[in-house]
């Protein structure tokens, strides 16, 4: 698999047993460190749904950010997608951010039309839709029709 890997310009590093990779080391050191930066900065306790979201937010972040090594300084993410990014679309909220989304189905009842989310992770679509954890339900859903409160402590 290697000789096929560098025909297509695809460095591959081996490493024995025991070694690291300092280049994949580094990027594991600063996922940590974005990770503890939102874990101490919310005022609530994350569980491990939450906890797993904030990771993917974090190295999602990480991929927004064009590299210093990029010839054409575009970041990771455009070059996979080929979609650039819109911050009104791809930058609407912030990890935890609490949200009052809008309940997909909605009818004349006296039931509730939104939702009480916490924002995890915009999902990368055209529309702006974001993964949010719902405090009544306690699940993750997808929404696109959301507002962003201040969060009372």
């Amino acid at each position: 698999m290697v000789p096929e890997l560098h025909e297509l310009g695809i460095p591959v590093v081996t490493s024995g047993p025991g070694q690291h990779v300092p280049v994949v080391e580094r990027f594991i050191r600063t996922v940590k460190q974005r990770v503890r930066c939102h874990e101490y900065g919310l005022p609530f306790v994350m569980c491990r749904v939450l906890l797993i979201y904030c990771v993917l937010f974090c190295v999602r972040c990480i991929n927004l950010q064009p590299s210093s090594t990029s010839i054409d300084r575009t970041s990771p993410t455009e070059q996979f997608s080929g979609i650039k990014l819109d911050a009104s679309r791809d930058l609407r909220v912030g990890f935890g951010d609490y949200v009052e989304a809008t309940v997909p189905n909605t009818d004349n009842s006296m039931a509730a039309r939104t939702d009480g989310c916490l924002a995890l992770l915009p999902t990368g679509n055209l529309t702006g839709s974001v993964h949010m954890w719902t405090l009544r339900t306690k699940k993750v859903v997808i929404r696109d029709q959301f507002r962003v409160l201040p969060c009372r402590i």
